[in-house]
């Protein structure tokens, strides 16, 4: 009888063991979830700047080609002379 008992006492602590396993491994994949989620929003906040400023770029690009196709123009019109 005593045997059953100790028997039935180690598996009620291996029991708590995986237990106790098994909620330090999920609480890590928490942590790792979470950490994963702040780097990706830290990662869009980055991109969006980068974004913002091709798209600067981009317009600034545009603007200085019209202005030296105007002047071109003019200047092959003749009614921009030096």
């Amino acid at each position: 009888m005593q045997l059953k008992v100790k028997e039935q006492e180690e598996v009620i602590k291996s029991n708590y063991e995986v237990i106790n396993i098994y909620k330090e491994n999920n609480l890590q994949l928490q942590n790792n979830q979470q950490e994963a989620k702040n780097q990706i929003q830290e990662m869009y906040g980055q991109l969006l700047g980068v974004s913002n400023k091709a798209t600067t770029y981009f317009i600034i690009a545009i603007a200085v080609t019209i202005i030296l196709v105007l002047f071109v123009v003019l200047v092959a019109t003749g009614n921009l002379k030096f």
